[in-house]
């Protein structure tokens, strides 16, 4: 019932699929690829890499440096406050200019070295990495890395050559369109691969080569901070060295398409997975997580579908409704759309809820839940954001 045949494409390994967030590991790597070469140190202040004129925010007098942007460490927010809020896309469009008006009036929330995800960090540091060598990430990413590892699929916009082997977009079940992460938020998300060049960029990771960009790439994998949410943070790589289940590993969405890549240095072993859905997010974790690990990640257990929650009563949609803030100040923003519950974390797109249990709702489009805790008169006094085990109350604003 309700069925609608939709026509997909046959993929391939070469087919073409926006890979998000993994772009953060080649921004990373290329980081201290220029490193080791001596063109700049993780260890400069942002500072000395931006304009003279920029006035960075400084919390507590400790500055911002290049390590702290690779390690998610910076204390920047995840997104920045001043994206146009009309555009589908925050990122299409953000520019130079934005990002320097951000550092000067918001910057920072707090001192830097407690890890917490940071897009704007991550793009800062693929637009340092651009100020330094006077060259577009895509010219940097193409010369230092796609090149030297045969990666011919992979770009920040794909080749008009090529456009017949690009994945169509999808929000959910409904196309969309593809995204260009431009300006200073390329590193964070740009690049767009296939399966064969992603494995290709797998192999190099688990490669003994002595060459300086193998060099490179391994000292990525090593445990820089403690990251209570995910284990361990490397450069740009999440960790994960849990007896039995060690690991690096990075995910990808963006407004059409879901991304995971884990590897296991030590055994040689990796996954890919690329999905045309931004609500294959979970799915792709989960797929590459049995693979990985199917003694820990049953087939049976990968979430294809959460059963329909069926109340006996209606459910009050209205009483959610309102803004909530965090300690850190993070700010949700929660709207009843037609009978739909919708919320926005700070900037960020608004994403549909769907309801699992009594005031438990699920987000897929970024694989968290919303638990909204009840007051004494029936109505609702915060929320909770369950993500990656780690959990965030937001307390409702009058």
């Amino acid at each position: 019932l309700g069925y609608r045949p939709i026509w997909y494409k046959r993929f391939t390994e070469d087919t073409i699929f926006e890979i998000g967030s993994i772009t953060k590991v080649f921004t990373a790597t290329l980081a201290h690829l220029l490193e080791q070469r001596g063109e700049l140190s993780l260890a400069d202040p942002l500072r000395v890499h931006l304009p003279d004129e920029v006035d960075i925010k400084v919390v507590d007098g400790n500055e911002i440096t290049l390590w702290h942007l690779a390690t998610h460490t910076s204390g920047l927010p995840r997104m920045p406050d001043n994206p146009d809020e009309n555009q589908p896309n925050p990122h299409l469009g953000y520019t130079n200019a934005q990002l320097y008006k951000f550092l000067e009036a918001t910057g920072p929330q707090r001192a830097p070295g407690q890890c917490e995800y940071s897009n704007i960090g991550m793009g800062l540091l693929g637009h340092v990495l651009e100020l330094n060598q006077n060259s577009s990430y895509q010219e940097l990413a193409q010369q230092h890395l796609l090149e030297p590892l045969k990666m011919s699929s992979t770009s920040c916009v794909p080749r008009d050559t090529d456009a017949g082997r690009v994945a169509t977009a999808h929000g959910g079940l409904e196309p969309v369109g593809a995204w260009h992460v431009s300006g200073p938020f390329s590193g964070a998300g740009d690049l767009n691969s296939s399966v064969k060049d992603m494995m290709k960029f797998a192999q190099a990771n688990v490669s003994d080569s002595d060459t300086q960009l193998h060099r490179s790439i391994r000292a990525c994998h090593i445990s820089q901070v403690k990251n209570s949410s995910h284990g361990d943070q490397g450069l740009g790589w999440q960790v994960n060295n849990a007896p039995g289940r060690k690991m690096i590993w990075h995910n990808g969405e963006t407004g059409g398409f879901a991304s995971y890549m884990g590897i296991q240095p030590d055994s040689g072993t990796a996954v890919v997975v690329l999905c045309n859905s931004n609500r294959g997010v979970s799915q792709a974790a989960q797929i590459g997580g049995h693979l990985l690990f199917p003694h820990v990640v049953r087939a049976e257990d990968i979430p294809w579908m959460i059963p329909t929650y069926r109340p006996k009563t209606p459910i009050d949609f209205g009483k959610y409704v309102g803004r909530y803030k965090s300690k850190s100040g993070g700010k949700f923003v929660v709207e009843n759309r037609n009978g739909e519950l919708f919320a926005r974390l700070d900037k960020q797109n608004f994403v549909g809820l769907r309801p699992i249990r009594k005031d438990l709702f699920q987000a897929d489009e970024f694989d968290a839940q919303l638990r909204f805790q009840p007051d004494a008169r029936g109505g609702v006094k915060a929320l909770v954001l369950e993500q990656h085990g780690r959990k965030t109350t937001y307390t409702r604003e009058p």
